[in-house]
């Protein structure tokens, strides 16, 4: 007999979320060869464009994006109350990808109904960090929430600092599995050289520049602001391009820094390309990968790059350290340090040897731990063990 398993998550593609877009991955490569699961997934915004499947049921609430955060989240944690109470039957599992306010609702009524609670932890939730604010309405706020969510059956951690965080806070009763994000290995792969020259013509990247690419939103969280400090530091015999993809979600004077700094460098350009839906091209046609985050889960974009054979630079932060090796498949930097991230582009720019051995590394690293397949089974097996 078919079991339904109930996802919930705020957003999902085509709407712009890490956690997300990495649902999406999981379901799509999950294995329905002995039927024994299906999806519903519940989710705050319009359906319409969502990609379905006879294993994935959407239903959308069709909440007003213009919301602001508190009103839009407290909404959806209000209509996922309602649906999972009115609609009890027909699932036996609920799932949470964030533990935010719609856990709550999760979790409550996975105790009144007598249904085993998943929630997912890809963040600060639940964490120190989180219960910083000096707000004293907002901290009040979020301590009711952990009090609330703490006994759910199984939390997932994505990272080793999240696993950590977790351990303090949930009930001794809760289970804390740690299942990373997986990637697509065959969707994001290196490519031959003379590929990677078509992939530079067809993205006008011109063929006799190291390219160094960022993934991710044009804000202050995403360290933006230090990467093109570092940028301007680099050394004028230092020749690269660096493409930013990602849309821009806060006013942090990016336009007026990148022209300054391409007025002022003849070899270092900033190339802003948005928001693109062909990101594995951008990472086939580049030389290595820079995220210098100042809060990251388990970072999509760090996976897919390293699967696609980049050297990787990231921050000393949350999953990030997970995923790269000092020395063997990238470079870890000082958060918030603009100098460090310059010299560590400084040295994969000028260095063709370093990053070749990289480049290996990376690819290596991603399939021996980070595989969608290998992931969706982790998950699979979880819920064969709570249903």
């Amino acid at each position: 007999m078919t079991k339904t398993i109930v996802l919930i998550s705020l957003k999902y593609p085509p709407v712009y979320s890490g956690y997300g877009r990495q649902l999406k991955s999981v379901v799509n490569a999950f294995d329905y060869s002995d039927s024994k699961y299906k999806f519903v997934l519940l989710t705050a915004y319009d359906a319409s464009q969502i990609e379905t499947n006879e294993n994935l049921e959407v239903v959308s609430f069709g909440i007003d994006p213009s919301y602001g955060s508190s009103r839009l989240t407290y909404t959806f944690a209000w209509k996922i109350f309602l649906w999972l109470h009115r609609n009890a039957r027909r699932y036996a599992l609920i799932h949470c990808i964030k533990a935010g306010p719609e856990a709550i609702s999760a979790n409550v009524i996975g105790k009144l109904k007598k249904k085993p609670v998943i929630i997912k932890v890809a963040q600060d939730e639940l964490s120190d960090k989180e219960l910083s604010t000096k707000n004293p309405v907002a901290k009040a706020v979020k301590l009711m929430r952990h009090a609330l969510i703490k006994s759910a059956n199984v939390f997932i951690a994505i990272s080793a600092e999240i696993r950590d965080n977790l351990s303090r806070r949930v009930a001794s009763n809760s289970e804390i599995a740690t299942i990373p994000n997986g990637v697509d290995t065959e969707k994001f792969k290196p490519v031959t050289y003379d590929r990677k020259k078509d992939l530079r013509q067809e993205l006008s990247i011109p063929q006799d520049e190291t390219v160094v690419l960022f993934v991710g939103a044009i804000n202050r969280r995403k360290g933006v602001h230090d990467l093109l400090e570092a940028a301007d530091t680099l050394s004028n015999e230092t020749k690269a391009r660096i493409i930013l993809c990602g849309p821009q979600l806060e006013d942090i004077d990016f336009e007026r820094k990148q022209k300054d700094i391409n007025r002022t460098h003849k070899n270092i350009t900033i190339d802003y390309r948005g928001s693109v839906d062909n990101i594995e091209d951008y990472m086939r046609a580049s030389d290595l990968f820079v995220l210098p985050s100042y809060s990251e889960g388990l970072p999509n974009v760090v996976l897919e790059a390293g699967a696609t054979g980049l050297p990787l630079i990231g921050t000393d932060i949350g999953g990030t350290r997970d995923i790269i090796s000092q020395g063997d498949n990238g470079y870890i930097v000082e958060l918030g340090n603009p100098a460090d991230l310059s010299q560590a582009m400084r040295q994969l720019i000028d260095d063709e040897s370093i990053r070749s051995r990289m480049a290996i590394n990376s690819r290596e690293a991603i399939l021996k731990r980070f595989s969608l397949k290998d992931v969706s089974a982790k998950y699979k097996k979880l819920y064969d063990a709570l249903i």
